[in-house]
C-alpha cells in the first residue's frame, strides 16, 4: 500500500510539471505603428510582474517565456501604451501614435536676437548627506520653469553611477545602456504621461562612469512655461556588439545608483518600473540622528536656452 501511495505522488508530480509547462511558452513577434513599421526599442513586460520583459531590437523584434495567462505591456516614446492577453497574441502588437501635439519651436536668426542660458534643475546642489537610490527601472525630476517664458532644451545632465559585486564576474565588461525621457507632464490618476520626445535617444555608459552629460540642441525640445520632467530608462547591460543583453534588466537596475540631494524643498522626484504605467513620488525620510524629516530629489538637471528681452 505504501508503494502505490508513492507511485500516486509521482504520478501527481509529473502531472503538476506537464500541465506547468503547458502553460508557459515563448512568444515571439515585432511592436508595429499604424503605417506597418517595426518599432524598435518598445518595452514589453509582464503587467504586475516586476522584472520579467524586454525591448524589441533595432528590427522591431522581440521574443519573451510568459504564461498563457499573463498580460502584456507594451510601450514606446510617441505612443499610446497598450495591454495585450498573451492568449490574444498572434504574432505582432499594435501601437497607435499619441494624439499630443508637439509644438513648433521656431529660432530666430535675427542677429540682434540675444540668448540666456540658464541651469535648472538639482544637478548643480551640493548635498549635505550622501544619498543613492536603486532598484528601479525609470527615475525622473519635476523641472519647473522659473521664468514663465518658453524655451528650448540644450543639455541634459545626470548623476549616476554603477557599483558591482567584485566578486561576481557576471557582466564584468559589459557596458550599460540607458534611454533618455522628457515628459510634459505626469497624471498619477490616469497613470500617464505626455512624451515630448519622438525618438529614441539611446546612452552608452560605462561602468566606471559618474555623470551623465547629454547634448539634445540638435532635438529641438520645448520647454514650456509649466516646466518639464527630465528622466532616464535602465534598459540592461549590452556586449561588446551593443546588442542589449536578456535577462540583464534586474541584475542592472540593482547596480545603477541614482544619486540624490536634500536642497530642494519640493518633492519633485518620481520613479516607476516598467510593468506599471503608474508613477510614484520619492519618498521622505526621517535622519536617525536628529528626526529631521529630509526632502531628497535626484541630481537630474538640465540647461535651458531662453531669449532675452
Amino acid at each position: 500500500m505504501f508503494q502505490n501511495e508513492k507511485n500516486n505522488y509521482h504520478i501527481s508530480i509529473l502531472f503538476f510539471c506537464l500541465s506547468l509547462f503547458a502553460q508557459q511558452r515563448i512568444i515571439s513577434g515585432y511592436v508595429i505603428n499604424e503605417s506597418k513599421e517595426r518599432i524598435p526599442y518598445a518595452s514589453v513586460f509582464i503587467s504586475n510582474k516586476p522584472n520579467i520583459g524586454t525591448f524589441t531590437n533595432v528590427q522591431g523584434f522581440f521574443s519573451l517565456k510568459v504564461d498563457i495567462s499573463d498580460t502584456l505591456l507594451v510601450s514606446h516614446i510617441g505612443y499610446e501604451s497598450i495591454k495585450i492577453a498573451v492568449s490574444d497574441f498572434i504574432g505582432a502588437v499594435f501601437l497607435k501614435e499619441s494624439m499630443f501635439q508637439l509644438k513648433e519651436i521656431t529660432v530666430s536668426t535675427n542677429k540682434k536676437t540675444r540668448y540666456i542660458v540658464q541651469k535648472l534643475g538639482a544637478y548643480w546642489e551640493k548635498p549635505d548627506i550622501n544619498w543613492f537610490l536603486r532598484g528601479r527601472d525609470n527615475y525622473a525630476l519635476l523641472i519647473p520653469n522659473s521664468i514663465k517664458q518658453e524655451g528650448f532644451i540644450k543639455n541634459l545632465y545626470f548623476k549616476i553611477k554603477h557599483e558591482r559585486d567584485k566578486k561576481s564576474k557576471k557582466y564584468k565588461n559589459s557596458q550599460i545602456q540607458l534611454r533618455v525621457r522628457i515628459y510634459a507632464g505626469i497624471d498619477y490618476q490616469n497613470s500617464s504621461q505626455i512624451d515630448l520626445l519622438r525618438e529614441n535617444i539611446i546612452v552608452i555608459m560605462k561602468q566606471s562612469s559618474t555623470d551623465i552629460n547629454i547634448s539634445v540642441e540638435k532635438y529641438k525640445i520645448r520647454f514650456p512655461k509649466e516646466g518639464v520632467i527630465i528622466g532616464i530608462d535602465i534598459m540592461g547591460y549590452i556586449d561588446k556588439n551593443n546588442k542589449l543583453i536578456e535577462g540583464s534588466i534586474e541584475e542592472c537596475r540593482k547596480n545603477i545608483y541614482i544619486r540624490q540631494t536634500n536642497k530642494i524643498e519640493r518633492e519633485n522626484s518620481f520613479y516607476k518600473n516598467f510593468n506599471t504605467t503608474k508613477w510614484y513620488p520619492i519618498s521622505k525620510f526621517i535622519k536617525p540622528q536628529t528626526n529631521e524629516m529630509i526632502i531628497m530629489n535626484v541630481m537630474f538637471g538640465a540647461e535651458v536656452i531662453f531669449e532675452e528681452y
